[in-house]
Parts: C-alpha cells; sequence; structure tokens
C-alpha cells in the first residue's frame, strides 16, 4: 500500500477493523474524554488503543493493531453514550466571557 492509501485509512477508517470512526454528538466529545482526559486514557490503556477527537467532524478515531481491542473500546464508548443525555447547549460570547473573568477575579481578590 502506498504511503496516500495508509494515510486514507487512518482518516476514514479502514476494512481490517484497527481504524474506526464514530459518529458522535459533538456535545459527548466531552464525556467521552473525561475530566483532564481521564475517561480516554483508561479507555487507551485497558484496550491498547489510541483515540482522537474529530471535534470539527464531530467522530472519535479509534485505532491500535488489534481490531478485537478497537471493536471492544468502540462498544465501550457506545455503552457509556447510551447513558449521555443532552439537555441542553449554551454558547457563551466574548461579552460573557469578559463578565465571568472579572466575576472570578473579583471572588479571588
Amino acid at each position: 500500500a502506498t504511503a496516500r492509501d495508509r494515510l486514507v485509512k487512518y482518516l476514514d477508517g479502514d476494512d481490517n477493523g484497527t481504524v474506526v470512526l464514530m459518529e458522535v454528538d459533538p456535545d459527548t466529545i466531552g464525556t467521552i474524554i473525561g475530566k483532564k482526559g481521564a475517561n480516554a486514557k483508561r479507555l487507551q490503556s485497558a484496550h491498547d488503543v489510541k483515540i482522537d477527537t474529530l471535534t470539527s467532524r464531530a467522530k472519535i478515531r479509534i485505532y491500535g493493531t488489534d481490531a478485537a481491542k478497537v471493536a471492544a473500546a468502540k462498544a465501550e464508548i457506545s455503552k457509556s453514550l447510551e447513558k449521555v443525555e443532552v439537555t441542553s447547549v449554551v454558547t457563551i460570547g466574548p461579552e460573557q466571557i469578559a463578565a465571568a473573568s472579572l466575576v472570578t477575579a473579583a471572588a479571588v481578590a
């Protein structure tokens, strides 16, 4: 396989199951990754895989050398997402961020 072919398989998933792309709700990516990456690190260690977030494409890439381990990690992520319910999405603009930083700074002072 050419370098281009390997790159395409890495980016888009491959037929032998060692690279899998999961479409996810962008609002659940934080749940998958966990606080300070704890969930992703645990999954990577438990299943001997690597996990990348493709936030702009609303996808998670799971890859490793063993298709069964990749499939197990995907199954665990899918199961954990069954429990997640996104109730609302709040968009915060620059004004709210500035106001929040002022409140935080005032609370500390």
